[in-house]
């Protein structure tokens, strides 16, 4: 015979976990003593053991999310730094084509210029605009690099035709 356990609901146990749940979130998002009195104010509490085990999932929930959403904005401010270096990257390579030496000041002015002058500030500019100016550079290098390229083949076969004459 085989006897059936069943996992008692321990309240007590759940309601310490959420509490030091609780804390960690708040740690997390670097919010202070200030910030924990706000939210237990909300739901009209003094101290967090007062607040019951649906306000404590709602509240840990609410914070979670928070730090989704930080994580989130973070991304975004790594995929523009990534296409900022990109296009000033692009940038340089392109003075580096026509023969110029740059400072990064002269880069970043490169861009403004590019963008029609739309932007007051290089940090000011979209994605979608750092983007389209960084295909742009590297379509030039490429294609004065093949114009040069052919420009000295060309050169080269007349100078060994006028040779051969």
């Amino acid at each position: 015979m085989t006897t059936k356990t069943t996992k008692i609901f321990d309240y007590n146990r759940l309601h310490k976990q959420l509490i030091k749940k609780f804390h960690v979130l708040l740690g997390q998002q670097g919010l202070g003593q200030e910030a924990k009195e706000g939210i237990l104010a909300g739901y009209g509490v003094e101290h967090t053991n007062e607040l019951t085990l649906q306000q404590l999932q709602q509240v840990c929930s609410s914070l979670e999310g928070n730090r989704r959403m930080d994580a989130k904005t973070d991304d975004k401010r790594v995929d523009m730094d990534r296409w900022r270096k990109r296009a000033i990257a692009a940038a340089f390579g392109l003075a580096s084509e026509l023969g110029y030496a740059i400072t990064m000041d002269g880069a970043k002015a490169m861009i403004l210029r590019a963008t029609g002058n739309e932007y007051t500030s290089f940090n000011k500019i979209p994605q979608t605009r750092l983007q389209a100016i960084y295909y742009g550079f590297r379509r030039n290098v490429k294609d004065m690099s093949s114009t040069v390229r052919l420009a000295e083949e060309m050169l080269l076969e007349k100078n060994r035709k006028s040779t051969h004459n």
